[in-house]
């Protein structure tokens, strides 16, 4: 399956998302500026199917107009990308987000980049000087979020031990909904007889120990072989 990530208030927007959709591809309601009344347009005129870094990106709820991020939440035919390790989005923001939709419709990101899991400090990134903060985010010299230096089993940690969700709903959202999203949950998602048995092992502080592809183990951690991007530190300037 493939998925395309574009804002609906753009000049031929539309023209491009029906094309997108007659190819059978996905269109995510990329980073907006739309108001309210233009995303309802756009889910009644072509449709979206799913939203890019839900609250982020985006205007916001103010109370004399929803925004954008207001009228994703009222919609009953999308699905959400959420960031959930409390930097990109507080915890009651979260927790709004979910008594106004079902779990279900969640797919749990990281909007990690390749400086994640770095020791703090500057790298240089797509010819640009970023920064790796003490919180886990990547920002720019201006201090603009660009990324996250933390990953879905650390956001998961964050849902289950400080916004209150239960694991299991948690890690649907992690595989489960990614994978019906994609259209592949037939093959993967999901532990189940016949499925890939795409698997990570994880302890109870969240830790990865072992993941399998299809069956075959491709990360061991009692092996002693450490994941390292070697070439990001390489990068770094201070």
């Amino acid at each position: 399956m493939t998925m395309m990530a574009i804002a609906p208030e753009l000049p031929k927007a539309y023209d491009v998302i029906r094309l997108l959709h007659s190819e059978g591809i996905k269109v995510a309601s990329a980073h907006t500026k739309a108001t309210s009344a233009q995303i309802r347009d756009a889910m009644e005129t072509v449709g979206l199917d799913i939203v890019t870094h839900l609250c982020n990106g985006m205007r916001g709820i103010h109370h004399r107009e929803i925004g954008a991020l207001g009228q994703y939440l009222m919609e009953d035919h999308l699905m959400y990308e959420l960031i959930t390790d409390l930097n990109h989005v507080c915890k009651e923001m979260i927790q709004l987000c979910f008594k106004l939709q079902p779990y279900d419709k969640f797919c749990l990101i990281s909007d990690s980049n390749y400086i994640a899991g770095l020791p703090t400090g500057r790298y240089m990134r797509y010819g640009r000087e970023m920064i790796a903060d003490e919180k886990g985010l990547i920002l720019d010299l201006h201090g603009r979020i660009c990324g996250s230096g933390k990953w879905v089993l650390y956001n998961m940690k964050q849902l289950v031990e400080n916004v209150g969700v239960g694991l299991e709903e948690v890690v649907r959202m992690a595989s489960g909904n990614p994978a019906r999203f994609l259209g592949i949950d037939d093959q993967t998602g999901s532990i189940a007889e016949g499925k890939r048995a795409d698997l990570a092992v994880i302890s109870d502080d969240y830790q990865c120990k072992m993941t399998f592809v299809h069956g075959r183990c491709v990360y061991d951690q009692s092996a002693g072989r450490q994941v390292l991007n070697l070439e990001a530190l390489k990068r770094r300037i201070d």
